[in-house]
């Protein structure tokens, strides 16, 4: 029993020395947004400041608690919550004081943490990297943590005007049950076809159903985008999400790159 408090305590010591010393960092469509995260319960705000090293804006989070973010795209200080990203009840950033807040709740609910050192459900490398066994866990645990705290996750890439006048781009494969809830679409570089340049993200099959439907990628910027078909539904079976770019003329095509972003979430199965 010792040694089990032993680890416990130097693994929430480290936790303590990470959280100190390492920003908590978001990447958002562009350096010139302006981003704050509030605190839930303690209403405690932290600014985002843009990293030149990293991409990405750092917020130095100094006390632990549910956090929502705001953002203003054109850089100022009218901030929109983001609701995609903390949901309804914000996401827990850890900050100094990480130590207290886990002893805390620890003590309310009068629960001790433990690890058996020859517990086989984890992973040996655990007690010196602090990494979980992938394979000891089960398929919906690790969905759990790919959806950062809720059961879903998200697909990406980039299509290009050198993939061809009118391609595709393969984002990769939906679970059974899923629902897309949110399509983003940020053209870095507009494209420059003599025709209308266009992108949606649904399934290539008989007919290509909707989660996004066309938008407008002959100038930059974040686009808007309006719900297709099949968005927002469950669909029992899994599926490939494919990006299609199309011009009704791609004559002297030879600038354009689009960034494409599909979240979703894994729902129960239909009665």
């Amino acid at each position: 029993m010792k040694k089990t408090i032993f680890l416990v305590l130097m693994a929430l010591q480290s936790s303590v020395l990470l959280a100190q010393t390492t920003p908590y960092r978001i990447r958002l469509p562009d350096s010139t947004y302006t981003s704050i995260l509030v605190g839930v319960t303690s209403d405690d705000t932290v600014a985002g400041a843009w990293s030149t090293t990293y991409k990405a804006h750092e917020y130095i989070v100094t006390e632990t608690d549910m956090y929502k973010r705001y953002d203003d795209a054109a850089g100022g200080t009218s901030y929109s919550e983001v609701t995609a990203w903390g949901k309804t009840t914000g996401k827990l950033i850890p900050g100094y004081d990480i130590f207290d807040f886990i002893m805390n709740k620890l003590s309310a609910s009068n629960t001790v943490l433990s690890i058996g050192l020859g517990d086989t459900s984890v992973a040996q490398s655990a007690l010196k990297d602090s990494i979980v066994s992938l394979s000891k866990m089960t398929s919906t645990a690790i969905a759990y943590i790919d959806g950062g705290g809720y059961l879903g996750g998200f697909l990406e890439g980039w299509i290009t005007h050198d993939q061809g006048g009118t391609d595709t781009l393969s984002l990769g494969t939906l679970p059974a049950n899923a629902m897309v809830t949110n399509v983003n679409i940020w053209c870095s570089e507009a494209f420059n076809s003599d025709g209308s340049d266009e992108v949606c993200v649904g399934i290539v099959g008989t007919a290509f159903e909707e989660y996004a439907v066309d938008v407008s990628v002959a100038t930059t910027g974040v686009k808007t985008w309006t719900a297709g078909t099949y968005a927002k539904t469950v669909d029992e079976t899994s599926r490939a999400v494919n990006v299609l770019y199309h011009t009704s003329d791609n004559t002297n095509l030879s600038t354009g790159e689009c960034h494409v972003l599909v979240e979703y979430v894994i729902c129960t199965a239909s009665p």
